[in-house]
């Protein structure tokens, strides 16, 4: 690692260059081991060169924003960590319409309260969400109603060999916390976004107050952005999990009793599992000693 070093310092500032750096101060879940090489990202320059050096090295790269959507194994990360901390905040006004230009490292808190002081609206619902411009816009992140697919114009992307593109909303393929890039190796740089210009006194408020949510949450507690569970393969696990332990519990000479949580009366059949309120199922399981003890799945 001491030769790629001396490599990526011919480019890369020294102070945003670490070795051996332990990735739970990089995320959110504090948790993770070290990676080989981290990397502070300020400009597109910067990300040209990384991209063109681990190519020519064959070294893994691996991309962050602001750590709030990933888990790091202990063991760390092989090859070099690049954070993309590029940083760009600019307003320009065109008619009715607000055109915003963000860099892809700002942080979506420090965005909104930006543009609540230039009584700008439209951005409030990312306030809370607790990323950077890039990642929010890879996984068109939402809240409160809100989605980035309804405020963004353009994106300014880099892709794996150092080319740069830029394309409209309607190309992104947005969808439910999805878009073009969930699936593309490309590098997300700044975006355009349209708000609306408002006076202060008519910004609502409902808004000042999920704004203001900023100030309060404890950022320093471990948190994420947003975590999406495969409830359908949860519930199809637990079922599979608990047919095996009603199958062998059934294989021990108990007297089972069998309970209707409707409110029925309790029955002494044996090997019978009612159906009860909301889809659950309870099963009693009463033994010679008369110890009792209730299966619900």
């Amino acid at each position: 690692m001491e030769e790629l070093y001396s490599i990526l310092i011919k480019n890369i500032p020294e102070q945003n260059i670490y070795l051996n750096e332990p990735m739970n101060k990089h995320t959110s879940f504090r948790i993770g081991g070290s990676a080989d090489i981290f990397i502070k990202i300020n400009t597109q320059e910067e990300l040209k060169y990384i991209l063109k050096v681990v190519q020519n090295e064959r070294i893994p790269l691996t991309i962050i924003g602001n750590g709030t959507n990933i888990l790091v194994r202990d063991n760390g990360i092989r090859g070099i960590v690049a954070k993309i901390n590029i940083q760009k905040f600019e307003i320009e006004t065109t008619g009715e319409d607000v055109i915003v230009t963000l860099g892809a490292g700002e942080p979506l808190g420090k965005v909104a309260q930006n543009l609540v002081k230039h009584s700008i609206q439209g951005f409030e619902f990312a306030s809370g969400i607790p990323g950077t411009i890039g990642g929010a816009i890879k996984m068109n992140a939402g809240a409160y109603g809100g989605e980035f697919k309804d405020i963004v114009k353009d994106v300014t992307y880099m892709d794996a060999v150092g080319n740069i593109e830029t394309i409209q909303n309607n190309e992104w393929n947005f969808s439910y916390r999805h878009s073009l890039f969930s699936n593309k190796n490309h590098i997300i740089l700044e975006e355009d976004e349209t708000v609306l210009p408002n006076l202060e006194e008519e910004i609502t408020d409902s808004n000042k107050i999920i704004i203001s949510k900023i100030g309060e949450e404890p950022v320093e507690i471990a948190n994420v952005e947003e975590i999406n569970i495969n409830t359908e393969q949860i519930v199809e696990d637990y079922t599979n999990i608990t047919e095996k332990i009603i199958t062998v519990i059934e294989e021990i000479p108990f007297e089972t009793i069998t309970k209707d949580v409707s409110g029925g009366a309790a029955s002494t059949q044996n090997k019978v599992i009612t159906q009860g309120k909301n889809g659950i199922k309870e099963v009693t399981y009463k033994t010679q000693e008369k110890l009792q003890f209730t299966l619900k799945y």
